[in-house]
């Protein structure tokens, strides 16, 4: 192996792992799911989710659900 994060989700190619977090983030919340993952995927901050994306929710219930989602996201990989 090339790359020590090749043994994270080792055996799943590219798309599955795409599948894999746009799945679990839409379980995470139906309705913050695209804001989870320009957080965590794209590393965009809370106040650019606010602000330019207008995200509809409180800083408090972004967080639960992007916990949430990397508790769903720990337990499938």
């Amino acid at each position: 192996k090339d790359f020590p994060s090749e043994d994270v989700l080792s055996g799943i190619d590219l798309q599955e792992k795409c599948e894999l977090i746009e799945n679990t983030a839409k379980e995470a919340s139906n309705d913050l799911w695209t804001y989870i993952i320009d957080s965590v995927c794209y590393e965009f901050p809370l106040s650019y989710l606010q602000t330019i994306k207008n995200m509809p929710c409180s800083r408090a219930s972004f967080y639960d659900a992007r916990r949430y989602f990397f508790f769903l996201l720990d337990k499938y990989k």
